[in-house]
């Protein structure tokens, strides 16, 4: 166990974006079209869209959720979950609203509403898409930046030339800028062989926090830890949560609810919902994704409990009074910025930098980047593109060629990118009075 980031670490982390932006500059050479842009030339088979969807879904802010979750929680509330589990699997057997949409061969959402309904409706409900995802998406390169701050020990801010700058923009910044330089390469093509690249190396490296996790932890201490909870906060016992406050059944009922009231309605992955060579191939992409799942989120709750387990058993007492520590200094230090949700939402992140060995850390380092990385490019590719295609698009009288539109594209995507890009450079003025 160990505290800090050592070099080893940051070569776990640099090395594969490295890796990361070659692939995505040798795989723009495959863009010929518009189609190839949108959608990835409609040519994405089962394997390939299980893999690069699934990594795409799961988000940095995502695992951060899963943390707190799993963290207040534990497995009783994580029983209750598993009902999703038979749910996501009965609709994308039956292809509920995959199939149908695909056989459409729309490439947005409001461009169904077109073909269904008139073109007003397609302009009135672009807007709302878009702006609805600008504002969403806006969170999301924040809950990375101050990950990647939290977890990696970095200072809170940099002397540049006399000036105090904030870190955490600058880190939001950096990560936003190699995901636009994959998406704005190729669009959906190179967004999605590298979100499928990035989805077979995180498989390897769950491996290695699974072996981590089970040899730096005994399951007595495991068991320890969980059993210690007072009455109706059971971490083990499903039928003992009624007092909790934040995970508890409702939760998860809700969640089970709006994923299939809004199937396929959030338009975050857009891109995915038309990149299948068939509609057969998009419904069985969703039945393999099903499985997947299961895996990845094994891996990340293990990670929650043995944080728990760390900051909760008698036998890690020194070393959670560290992680506690350092998160009051950083709260002290950072009032006007780092609340107590924020402390709690970093809790995890930081007690595993103290838990994970050298090598392993920046490993986990960058599985949590290349999940942040996917849904960036995801996001950025999905919010661009319906700006162009169903508000400019239907509105403008004279088509673009396709030259000017993949170009159109481009500049609508840097926008986007430059949104959350903006609150970081504000960020740091903030920091800076």
């Amino acid at each position: 166990m160990h505290a800090t980031f050592t070099w080893i670490d940051w070569l776990m982390l640099i090395i594969p974006t490295l890796a990361l932006l070659w692939i995505g500059w040798k795989v723009q050479s495959y863009l010929e079209s518009v189609a190839d842009f949108m959608s990835g030339g409609r040519v994405a088979g089962r394997y390939l869209l299980t893999v690069a969807d699934g990594t795409a879904g799961l988000g940095l802010i995502s695992i951060v959720a899963l943390f707190e979750q799993w963290y207040k929680s534990g497995f009783a509330i994580g029983f209750w979950g598993a009902i999703a589990g038979p749910v996501g699997m009965l609709m994308a057997v039956t292809g509920f609203v995959t199939y149908r949409f695909r056989e459409t061969r729309a490439m947005t959402l409001a461009q169904f509403f077109e073909m269904r309904y008139s073109k007003p409706v397609r302009v009135l409900a672009g807007i709302l898409v878009y702006l609805s995802g600008l504002v969403n998406y806006a969170i999301f390169p924040a809950v990375g930046g101050r990950f990647f701050v939290h977890y990696c020990g970095l200072p809170l801010t940099l002397n540049v030339c006399g000036f105090a700058v904030s870190t955490y923009g600058l880190v939001m910044a950096t990560f936003l800028l190699v995901a636009l330089v994959i998406v704005m390469l190729g669009g959906q093509i190179t967004t999605m062989v590298t979100d499928c690249v990035q989805g077979i190396y995180l498989y390897a490296i769950y491996v290695f926090l699974f072996v981590a996790v089970i040899c730096l932890f005994s399951f007595s201490q495991f068991e320890t830890a969980m059993v210690s909870r007072p009455p109706g906060e059971s971490f083990l016992d499903p039928f003992d949560t009624g007092k909790l406050q934040d995970f508890n059944i409702l939760f998860i009922l809700i969640g089970v609810f709006m994923s299939i009231y809004m199937r396929q309605g959030w338009q975050g992955n857009q891109g995915y919902y038309t990149a299948a060579a068939t509609p057969h191939e998009q419904k069985m992409g969703g039945v393999l994704g099903a499985w997947r799942g299961g895996y990845t989120w094994l891996a990340f709750s293990l990670l929650a409990v043995a944080a728990f387990t760390f900051m909760n058993h008698p036998d890690f007492a020194d070393k959670a009074k560290a992680v506690n520590d350092e998160l009051a200094a950083r709260i002290q230090f950072d009032s006007k910025v780092t609340t107590e949700t924020i402390r709690t939402q970093m809790l995890v992140p930081v007690a595993l930098r103290h838990i994970l060995p050298i090598g392993i850390t920046g490993l986990f380092c960058a599985a949590m980047l290349f999940l942040g990385i996917s849904t960036d490019t995801t996001y950025l590719h999905s919010w661009g593109t319906i700006f162009i295609q169903d508000i400019v698009l239907p509105l403008k009288r004279k088509p673009f060629t396709p030259h000017r539109q993949i170009l159109a594209l481009r500049l609508s995507i840097l926008f986007v990118g430059c949104s959350p890009g903006s609150s970081a450079c504000s960020s740091a003025r903030r920091r800076t009075s």
